[in-house]
C-alpha cells in the first residue's frame, strides 16, 4: 500500500504543477465548469495574493490545495491497491484527477464554480473529496 500511495503522490503532484492546479483555480475561467490553463506550470502563481485571501502567497496556496488532491488520490489508491497493478493504477489516478478531481475543485472552490456562485459551502472536503473518492472507488 505504500508503494501505491507514493506513486500517486508523485503523479498527482507531477499533474498538479503542469495544469491541475490551473484547472481547478483558474480565476479567469468565467464557464462555470473548468479552469483554464492561465497558470499553466504554475506562471504567475508566485508574486499573487492567494485567491481565498491575500494574506499568503498564492504559490502557498497552490500546495496545500495540492496536497488535498494527494490525499484524494491515495483514498482512490486504497480501494484499487490490493486489486491490481500500481502501473495501469497510476495511469487511472493521472487521467482521474485531470478529468474528475480538477473540474469538482473547480465547481466547489473555484472562484467562478457554478456551485460557488450557489453558495455551497464546503469547509472540510466532504463534496470535492470524500465524495469523489468514495463514488470512485
Amino acid at each position: 500500500m505504500v508503494t501505491p500511495s507514493f506513486a500517486s503522490n508523485g503523479v498527482v503532484i507531477f499533474q498538479w504543477f503542469f495544469w491541475g492546479y490551473s484547472l481547478a483555480f483558474a480565476p479567469t475561467a468565467n464557464n462555470g465548469f473548468i479552469g483554464n490553463l492561465t497558470h499553466f506550470g504554475l506562471i504567475n502563481v508566485l508574486g499573487n495574493p492567494a485567491p481565498a485571501t491575500p494574506l499568503i502567497p498564492e504559490l502557498v496556496f497552490s500546495f496545500f490545495q495540492m496536497e488535498f488532491a494527494c490525499v484524494t488520490a491515495v483514498i482512490l489508491m486504497g480501494g484499487i491497491a490490493e486489486r491490481g497493478r500500481v502501473l495501469p493504477a497510476v495511469v487511472l489516478i493521472f487521467l482521474w484527477t485531470t478529468i474528475v478531481y480538477c473540474p469538482l475543485a473547480y465547481w466547489v472552490w473555484g472562484a467562478n464554480g457554478w456551485a460557488m456562485k450557489w453558495g455551497v459551502l464546503d469547509f472540510a472536503g466532504k463534496s470535492s473529496i470524500s465524495n469523489e473518492a468514495r463514488y470512485t472507488g
